[in-house]
C-alpha cells in the first residue's frame, strides 16, 4: 500500500534498516520469536524476509536452544568471548521464560542469580563464561545451583554495597535485640563482619 506511492521511496533505507530489528539476527541472539514480525503485513513481511535473504542470512533457521546437541558447536563459532557471553546469557534466559509455568518461585531465583552474575563480573569474560557454564550446567541438571559466582567475591571491593547491606541488617537484628546499646551495637557489627570475612571458607562449610 506504501511503496507504489512516491511518497514511501524517502523511508526505504529506514525500512531496510528496520528489516534487521524483527528477523532475523536480533531474533536468534535473543531467543525470542513472539513479538514483532507476527503482527506485520504479509506484504510487508514479505519485503523484510526478501530483503534478510538478500543479505545472506536465511530467517527460516530457528534459534539454537540451550538444551540442543549444537549449542557447544554454535557457542564455538561466536567471534569473541563476549559474543559467546552474549549468546549463553540470552540462551538462558529463554530457557528460564520457557520453563517459567513450571516453577515460577525456581525461575525467578534462576533469572536473580543469572542478573547478580551479569552485575558482578560485567566484563571479565573469562569468569563470565565460566559462570554462565555453571548454571548451563545446572539447567541440564534441574538444579538450582546459587553458586555460580566464588563466594570470596562477596568480600572484593565492587561488592561494598552488599558487605554495607548486610553490614546493615547485622545492626538492626541486635539493636532490636536490646541486648546492648547503640554504639555497642555499631562496634559489635563491624567485629562481626571481620569474623566472617576471616572465616569465610568454615561458614560455607558449615
Amino acid at each position: 500500500m506504501v511503496l507504489p506511492r512516491p511518497e514511501g521511496l524517502l523511508f526505504t533505507r529506514d525500512a531496510k534498516a528496520l528489516s534487521h530489528i524483527p528477523m532475523p539476527m536480533p531474533r536468534n541472539r535473543y531467543k525470542d520469536t513472539s513479538v514483532l514480525v507476527k503482527d506485520v503485513a504479509a506484504k510487508v513481511r514479505q519485503l523484510i524476509d526478501d530483503h534478510v535473504i538478500s543479505l545472506g542470512v536465511d530467517p527460516k533457521i530457528p534459534p539454537i536452544a540451550l538444551t540442543d546437541v549444537d549449542f557447544d558447536t554454535h557457542l564455538s563459532r561466536q567471534p569473541n568471548d563476549r559474543a559467546k557471553a552474549l549468546e549463553m546469557e540470552h540462551a538462558i534466559r529463554s530457557h528460564i521464560r520457557k520453563h517459567l509455568d513450571e516453577d515460577p518461585v525456581l525461575s525467578r531465583k534462576r533469572s536473580e542469580r543469572l542478573n547478580e552474575i551479569l552485575k558482578t563480573l560485567a566484563d571479565q569474560y573469562d569468569d563470565l563464561i565460566t559462570a554462565l557454564h555453571k548454571i548451563v550446567n545446572d539447567l541440564h541438571t534441574g538444579s538450582a545451583g546459587m553458586d555460580a559466582v566464588p563466594p570470596d567475591r562477596f568480600w572484593k571491593p565492587f561488592k561494598r554495597p552488599a558487605q554495607d547491606a548486610l553490614g546493615a541488617c547485622i545492626f538492626r537484628a541486635l539493636y532490636a535485640s536490646r541486648l546492648v546499646s547503640p554504639a555497642e551495637a555499631s562496634a559489635l557489627k563491624d567485629r562481626l563482619l571481620e569474623l566472617a570475612r576471616a572465616n569465610h571458607d568454615r561458614l560455607l562449610t558449615a
